[in-house]
C-alpha cells in the first residue's frame, strides 16, 4: 500500500492522513442532490468503489456480504467524522445517516476539478439508488471485473451471494444499470 499523504485543509491547518478526501465530496454532493436521502456506510462505500472502477481513486476493495468492501474507505470516513468533516449519528431500526459536518468544505480544495466531476457525474447517475439496489450493481461490477464472470452469469452468481434477494430483482436491477446508466464497467 502506498504512503498516505499528510494533507493540509483551506485554512492551513494539518490534519492527518487521508489517500484522497473525496468522502466529504461525495457527502456533500449526494445531501444537496438528493435531501432527505438516507446516506449510510453501504451507499458511500459503493458510490466510491464505482469511482475506483472508472479509475478516478485508488483504494483497495474485498467482496463481503453486502459487496464490495474497503477498510481504507471506512477508516477514511471515521476519520472525517473525527475531524467534523461529516456527522455520522445512528438510528434505531433505520440504519447510519452520515451528513455534511461544520467542516465539508475544509478538503475540498484538495480534489482535482476532474475529481469533482466524476463525483457530481456518479452521483448523478446513481445517487437515487437504494443502498441495496447499489449493492447488487456493485457486485456484479466487482464479480464481473475481478473474476471475468460473464454478463448472462451475474444474475445467477449475485444471488449466490445474495439469496435474500430473488434472482429477477437483481436481473431487473443490473438490467436498469445497462439501459439507464452512462457506465459501463470494462
Amino acid at each position: 500500500m502506498k504512503r498516505k499523504k499528510l494533507w493540509r485543509c483551506s485554512n492551513g491547518q494539518r490534519y492527518g492522513y487521508f489517500q484522497k478526501p473525496c468522502n466529504n465530496c461525495l457527502i456533500k454532493e449526494l445531501s444537496k442532490t438528493h435531501p432527505g436521502k438516507q446516506i449510510g456506510e453501504t451507499i458511500v462505500q459503493k458510490i466510491i468503489f464505482l469511482l475506483v472502477e472508472k479509475g478516478v481513486f485508488h483504494f483497495d476493495y474485498s467482496m463481503f456480504y453486502r459487496g464490495p468492501y474497503s477498510g481504507e474507505v471506512a477508516f477514511e470516513l471515521d476519520y472525517a467524522e473525527n475531524l467534523g468533516i461529516v456527522d455520522i449519528t445512528w438510528k434505531n431500526n433505520l440504519g447510519y445517516f452520515i451528513c455534511p459536518g461544520e467542516k465539508i468544505n475544509h478538503f475540498e480544495n484538495l480534489l482535482s476539478k476532474n475529481e469533482k466531476k466524476q463525483i457530481n457525474q456518479v452521483v448523478k447517475d446513481y445517487g437515487d439508488l437504494s443502498a441495496v439496489e447499489l449493492s447488487i450493481l456493485a457486485s456484479s461490477i466487482f464479480v464481473r471485473t475481478r473474476f471475468n464472470t460473464p454478463e448472462e452469469e451475474l444474475p445467477t452468481v449475485i444471488q449466490s451471494i445474495k439469496p435474500k434477494y430473488s434472482l429477477h430483482f437483481i436481473e431487473n436491477i443490473i438490467n436498469k444499470q445497462k439501459m439507464n446508466r452512462t457506465y459501463h464497467p470494462s
